[in-house]
């Protein structure tokens, strides 16, 4: 990041937010301590570097609230019934107890010690969370699974959820926790009757013949020996090394305390460091409660901090619509940590693992008010959606012409802009999200016009764990 911002100097000095989702959960805290470490020692520059937050999206955080939330979600959501959901609730102790701890009763990489307990907890978290027949990414999403298409017959799609939940079980039997993330999207159904016209389906099939294509890589600056971009790797997925949140009896609490607590946020910033993590409420991956329960345990362990805004609804209106009709995005709450951090915890209605594929207006409208520091995460986005008409390099040819063949990529894809330089980035598991250290062409940059209220100086880039952030960590810890 220290060459990029040589290189471009023009971004010397904006606002700077690490942002992540998923994995990120890991990466982002983990490379914002190192940033902050950085900056107290001198080797960055916060007059070049300004860094001023992070952002974490469906975040894999904790395993220890993950596991401690599992069954209350999925027995909420109808996943299993009320007696399956008392039998567990029996190996609380105390008894009746809101936050049960069932961490107690396994190994630290998530395996039952072999109680019953044990044994109960197992099954009824993360082997249930991975071996049904639901997308853990979207529980109300339904094309993943099967490999035909939906308009096939009953038995079809029994013979292949079978197969689905088949292949998750020789990822599960590896043992251990982690060892159950799946490549879920391998297993596409292109004939999705989901209310998303089948996006989620193929999106990352999309992707992935985007980011090969060779004007696509010329404009990222890929050389061609670098191999082609992949959505997951399982050879350095099964050879990845876990520091952070690495079991039950560890999580991201003292990443996030070392942030707090660097010389950098409590004494070098003139305003505070702003953190927000948001959850989809349909994930099952990374789920909401897990988040809640980390912040919440989070917040009441700093005795400096307080709450600004208790758990109330927070609203989304479409840009530019005539009307005042407002429909729930979703909750927030918002919490300061000793006047020099604020925390902002979110959820977006409806939207599974990726906030903003599922939720892209509401998601614009959460990122818009973070990054401009609105405390009102109800206010409208100053955007327009309608669309806008092709470039006239990417029309169709006009009849009679011969299209061209050949496209001009200019030097250097990186633009001065007014607006917030925002990337989405990301992926369920640390198989997804290192695949991009070799791969930088996993994400994109979407230049977004600022409102006319904001001057260039108070401009800020946002830069995806899914790029240079995540190879430099690894680079430094080396």
């Amino acid at each position: 990041m220290m060459q990029f911002f040589e290189q471009y100097s023009q971004y010397q000095g904006r606002e700077f937010y690490i942002a992540g989702e998923s994995y990120g959960g890991v990466y982002v805290p983990s490379t914002t301590a190192l940033f902050t470490k950085l900056l107290d020692n001198g080797i960055m520059n916060s007059s070049v570097i300004n860094l001023r937050g992070m952002s974490v999206g469906n975040g894999y955080i904790s395993m220890k609230w993950d596991i401690n939330s599992l069954a209350d979600y999925m027995y909420a959501h109808g996943l299993y019934g009320k007696s399956e959901w008392d039998t567990l609730r029996k190996c609380c102790l105390p008894q009746n107890t809101t936050y049960c701890d069932l961490t107690s009763y396994l190994y630290p990489n998530g395996t039952s010690e072999g109680s019953d307990c044990g044994d109960l907890t197992q099954s009824m978290t993360e082997y249930r969370q991975w071996m049904s027949g639901y997308d853990p990414y979207n529980i109300y999403q339904d094309c993943y699974g099967y490999t035909t298409s939906s308009f096939g017959g009953a038995e079809d799609k029994l013979h292949h959820m079978k197969k689905h939940v088949e292949e998750n079980a020789r990822r599960y039997a590896k043992g251990g926790y982690t060892a159950a993330f799946v490549d879920q999207f391998a297993r596409m159904n292109y004939g999705s009757t989901d209310s998303s016209g089948g996006f989620q389906c193929y999106m990352t099939n999309a992707a992935t013949s985007y980011l090969n294509q060779a004007h696509v890589r010329d404009a990222l600056h890929i050389p061609d020996y670098v191999q082609d971009w992949t959505f997951c790797s399982d050879k350095v997925g099964s050879n990845y090394n876990t520091l952070y949140n690495a079991d039950v009896n560890t999580d991201m609490t003292p990443v996030f305390q070392k942030i707090i607590d660097s010389n950098y946020v409590q004494n070098v910033l003139k305003s505070p460091f702003r953190i927000i993590i948001y959850n989809g409420d349909a994930d099952l991956a990374c789920g909401m409660m897990q988040a809640e329960y980390f912040v919440e345990n989070f917040v009441s362990v700093n005795p400096v901090s307080h709450v600004v805004q208790d758990r109330t609804e927070w609203f989304y209106k479409i840009p530019g619509a005539s009307d005042k009709t407002e429909a729930t995005a979703g909750f927030v709450k918002q919490f300061n940590l000793g006047g020099r951090v604020t925390l902002d915890l979110l959820t977006v209605s409806g939207s599974g693992h990726f906030v903003p594929t599922d939720r892209p207006g509401p998601a614009l409208q959460l990122f818009y008010n973070f990054i401009t520091n609105e405390a009102n995460y109800s206010s409208p986005a100053p955007f327009t959606l309608d669309r806008a008409p092709l470039k006239p390099q990417y029309q169709s040819p006009q009849k009679g012409t011969k299209p061209s063949t050949t496209t001009t990529i200019p030097a250097s894809t990186t633009t001065q802009s007014n607006g917030p330089t925002t990337t989405q980035g990301g992926s369920p598991n640390p198989t997804k999200s290192s695949t991009t250290l070799s791969t930088a062409s996993s994400t994109s940059n979407t230049s977004q016009t600022q409102s006319p209220n904001h001057t260039q100086t108070g401009t800020t880039i946002s830069i995806s764990l899914s790029l240079l952030i995540t190879g430099l960590m690894f680079l430094l810890i080396q």
